[in-house]
């Protein structure tokens, strides 16, 4: 986005199968704008309220733009912040919620890039997301995030073994990217067959295990957050099932 320039910034917020997450029960939605993940101060802190939040949407009409779950809107002296003499500097951007038990909730995050208008660099590009689905019945597998924010879905299928999942590096491989993987099976709430080991491997088939569970035939999903430094990934969040 432009530094010094008014923008609305529209939101919403979905689950990696393209249900929408009610905000029914929020009190009201922050977005942040960091210099870094973990900064202590914001250069951007700015708040919409409940009669400002639409709780659900469908991915249709947000895919075709004409709906949203609420909009931020930025005037131009707010975003008039510092590149540090570059013509263009990532920030961290993140979206939380206060939910109805008083819970701050992190719904989205990851890098915006703000641009110099006049510097001769490329104009802004929409946020560079992916998703991308896979079945695996055994055997290895392979996650390529294209984008610097990406969501990988694999169901997992057929009898238990020891199933190495490697985590290429972003194909914009810029610190701060983010991937989120889902395993779980096609049917929502259905149990992942039990006995499959899984292991989610840095960057090649040799590589250091990030993260390693066992389905134990109960549990119907797992999940694993992942950030890379520009060299390799580490994990910040993991949901497990009980075998792990």
């Amino acid at each position: 986005m432009w530094r010094a320039q008014s923008i609305a910034i529209q939101v919403g917020v979905f689950q990696p199968n393209g249900s929408c997450v009610d905000l029914t029960d929020y009190q009201y939605l922050q977005l942040t704008i960091a210099q870094f993940q973990n900064s202590p101060t914001n250069f951007i802190s700015t708040f919409v309220t409940t009669s400002d939040i639409t709780p659900v949407i469908s991915q249709a009409d947000w895919l075709a733009g004409i709906a949203q779950q609420a909009e931020f809107d930025l005037a131009a002296y707010e975003t008039d912040i510092t590149l540090f003499a570059q013509p263009s500097q990532p920030y961290w951007i993140q979206l939380s919620g206060l939910n109805a038990v008083g819970t701050l909730i992190i719904l989205a995050a990851g890098t915006i890039n703000f641009y110099n208008a006049g510097s001769g660099t490329p104009a802004p590009v929409k946020a560079q997301t992916d998703y991308h689905a896979q079945t695996n019945s055994g055997g290895p597998g392979l996650i390529q995030p294209l984008s610097t924010i990406h969501t990988e879905n694999v169901n997992l299928t057929g009898s238990g073994g020891t199933r190495d999942f490697i985590l290429s590096a972003p194909f914009l491989p810029q610190a701060g990217a983010r991937t989120w993987i889902k395993f779980a099976t096609a049917t929502p709430g259905v149990a992942i067959p039990a006995g499959i080991t899984v292991r989610v491997r840095n960057l090649t088939f040799d590589g250091t295990i990030l993260a390693q569970f066992t389905t134990d035939g109960y549990s119907s999903s797992a999940y694993v957050s992942l950030y890379f430094d520009g060299t390799d990934y580490g994990v910040d969040l993991v949901s497990l099932p009980a075998g792990y």
